[in-house]
């Protein structure tokens, strides 16, 4: 009985000795630390780093004829007034020699211009008429549901066609104005080569 009782006191005391070997080596080691007296000032601090530009829109600038775009006088921040402020001023680049190609990509061009704007034309007219179809539309679900016959969701579609049909006859009248401003500028670079 007292062998067993050695054993077992035997076979305690290594555990004991296992749990502190193991705590001792999994025990973080101190680290080092740079101390320093407290004073009051002020704190800079810097960040070097490449960084990244991420446009929401996008606008692209051009002009009718060629020429050299002079040094942008305005600063991150100021103000830009509509119809104002003056962003860029693009000084003519010296004529060039009228030939028979250039004046044949003139005419091309407004040609072209002309085309796109016969395309434009049809589309603004098929916009407006889901225009008024949607809001015809709209106008008798509204009927029905007064006097019984339509139900609130129904309605709600035909409200939300309106205003799709809205956008899409803005969408178009914005591509036919584009389109007549880009005859305009073909027409003038025309004007120009002859």
């Amino acid at each position: 009985m007292r062998a067993a009782f050695i054993r077992r006191a035997i076979g305690v005391a290594a555990a004991l000795v296992a749990v502190a070997a193991l705590v001792v080596a999994f025990m973080p080691t101190p680290v080092g630390v740079d101390l320093e007296a407290i004073r009051l000032g002020t704190v800079e601090v810097t960040v070097d780093e490449d960084g990244r530009t991420r446009l929401k829109d996008r606008y692209q600038v051009s002009a009718p004829l060629a020429g050299r775009l002079l040094r942008i006088e305005l600063d991150e921040g100021d103000a830009v007034v509509a119809g104002r402020t003056v962003l860029a001023v693009i000084e003519p680049s010296p004529p060039s020699l009228l030939d028979a190609r250039a004046e044949g990509e003139a005419q091309m061009r407004v040609r072209a211009a002309e085309a796109n704007l016969a395309r434009a034309e049809p589309e603004l007219a098929r916009a407006e008429a889901d225009l008024q179809f949607a809001r015809t539309d709209f106008e008798r679900e509204h009927e029905a549901m007064a006097r019984g016959g339509a139900n609130q969701e129904s309605l709600d579609r035909a409200l939300l066609e309106v205003r799709r049909a809205e956008e899409s006859r803005r969408a178009a009248a914005f591509a036919q104005d584009i389109a007549e401003y880009e005859l305009e500028v073909a027409r003038a670079a025309l004007t120009r080569v002859r």
